[in-house]
């Protein structure tokens, strides 16, 4: 039979809130002011479909606002980063809206590897 043995580290290391920020607003003013290739993990689940609301807040959502928050996405995350997007799609008069499908087909075209679970 074989163990392992577990040293504590004499090293400090970092604590979370050391290594996390979290920020909270409208994402395209914010990620004004976030660096370029700075991001190692998106995740987000942006208003869609007007499945749910958020005190009018995703009342405005459209493709053309998905494009301008992709695109930023997109200059602001890392090489080898992660994005979460985290979609659905209404079913309208029994078919699906085809949203989902929509975005990933624009985040091909920008020319990120994509991973649908």
């Amino acid at each position: 039979m074989r163990g392992i043995a577990l040293q504590r580290s004499t090293e400090r290391r970092e604590t979370v809130s050391e290594r996390v920020q979290l920020l909270q607003g409208d994402c395209l003013d914010l990620m004004k002011q976030i660096p370029d290739g700075s991001v190692d993990l998106v995740v987000t689940s942006p208003p869609y479909d007007n499945l749910r609301g958020y005190n009018g807040i995703g009342d405005e959502w459209s493709f053309d606002k998905f494009i301008r928050i992709a695109r930023e996405i997109e200059k602001k995350i890392k090489i080898g980063g992660v994005i979460v997007w985290i979609v659905s799609d209404a079913t309208i008069e029994g078919s699906e809206t085809c949203t989902s499908f929509r975005q990933a087909l624009w985040f091909r075209k920008m020319g990120l590897n994509l991973t649908i679970r």
